[in-house]
């Protein structure tokens, strides 16, 4: 890993036990890091108490802990542009590896974390932009909020028993001890997926070609859509993906919804 002019700090790779892609570990290999800089790769399933581990092993000079998930693509320099905002939270922007494909930047709500969504993207400019939580991969973390959050730093089954949400719940820890979570959307990241390659005909009878995830599968999508529902729904996540799921069953109002979305108007018509 090459290095910059920055204070030290410590880059730590979540991963499992057997390797998914080496574009990843290409990243890794490129990384600007300020001088000093430590990596530690840590194995296993167990993502919080991995993390957990992970920080309480860091060295006493690391000023700041850089998370990194192993189905991410990223450029050279991601980690020179979050330090250089100077801020205790900061997340690269990446989407979902699935349909409908949302940012993973989150609001608060009463009843939860709601994934914005492209609508509200949309309105916010660009950017860093305060949020209440993201994913946790391409999250940086100064030594001030994980000092001040304690251990153990990340936790699952607080946003909702059965889900993990261990990234949603630190942002909201550390939102409780006085600091903001930026999302910067400048700095962006890819998010590996599964994807076929299929050979298709479209409307005017010519050949064409798709890219389809599992849940793109035609004799899958009916079960995945209710069985995402279902999962957004107990998460206590976004409304706006529950209506694209049930909305799926009646082309026509999905149609209609996709154009609204594209619009940036999808969440102003419901009076988000």
């Amino acid at each position: 890993m090459p290095s910059v002019k920055f204070p030290p700090g410590r880059v730590v790779v979540n991963t499992a036990r057997t390797g998914r892609y080496n574009e990843f570990w290409y990243c890794v290999e490129r990384l600007l890091v300020p001088e000093g800089t430590t990596k530690d790769v840590i194995y296993g399933i167990n993502n919080a108490r991995q993390l957990n581990i992970a920080i309480r092993r860091m060295p006493a000079e690391a000023q700041w802990l850089f998370i990194l998930d192993d189905d991410h693509v990223f450029s050279a320099d991601i980690l020179i542009r979050l330090l250089r905002h100077n801020v205790d939270i900061a997340c690269a922007m990446y989407l979902q590896r699935g349909e409908p494909f949302d940012p993973l930047i989150y609001s608060g709500r009463d009843d939860g974390f709601k994934r914005l969504g492209w609508g509200p993207i949309h309105t916010l400019g660009r950017g860093l932009i305060p949020v209440e939580g993201t994913g946790n991969g391409g999250m940086l973390l100064s030594r001030r909020v994980l000092a001040a959050v304690g251990d153990p730093w990340f936790e699952v089954g607080k946003t909702q028993t059965d889900l993990g949400g261990k990234d949603l719940w630190f942002s909201h820890k550390a939102k409780l001890k006085g600091f903001t979570t930026y999302g910067d959307t400048e700095t962006r990241m890819g998010h590996i997926t599964h994807c076929a390659v299929w050979p298709e005909v479209d409307a005017d009878g010519n050949w064409t070609v798709q890219l389809r995830t599992p849940d793109d599968l035609p004799e899958q999508e009916d079960d995945w859509a209710v069985l995402n529902c279902e999962q957004d729904r107990k998460a206590g996540e976004s409304q706006m993906l529950a209506e694209t799921y049930s909305t799926m069953h009646n082309p026509e109002a999905f149609a209609e919804y996709l154009s609204s979305l594209k619009n940036g108007h999808a969440f102003a018509e419901r009076g988000e």
